[in-house]
């Protein structure tokens, strides 16, 4: 695997880059498959033929990057889903609401 920020080769286990200090599939400047140069628009590497990660599919991560998380209290945490749709609004409240991971 590569780092996605930096192109380091890394363990496929690694949870952070050694080089760089960054979740190595959250950055989005490198094919986590080959470590060719990508750009932001590209879903796939023309290189390799892989499928980039974190472009396309749904993950925690995608869904909550932009959405503003403020304290209500010391309990509990207040998600702004106001800039999406109303459907959105009302699933991932329900989502936020369970307590589960997805």
């Amino acid at each position: 695997m590569y780092c996605k920020h930096c192109g380091a080769l890394l363990n496929e286990r690694a949870e952070m880059c050694v080089n760089c200090g960054c979740r190595p599939l959250t950055g989005n400047r490198f094919c986590q498959h080959c470590g060719v140069s990508i750009t932001d628009k590209q879903d796939m590497c023309v290189k390799c033929g892989c499928m980039l990660k974190n472009k396309g599919s749904f993950n925690k991560t995608n869904i909550l990057d932009g959405i503003s998380i403020g304290n209500k209290n010391d309990n509990q945490m207040d998600l702004d889903f106001s800039d999406l749709s109303p459907y959105y609004q009302k699933e991932l409240t329900k989502i936020y609401n369970s307590n589960e991971e997805y």
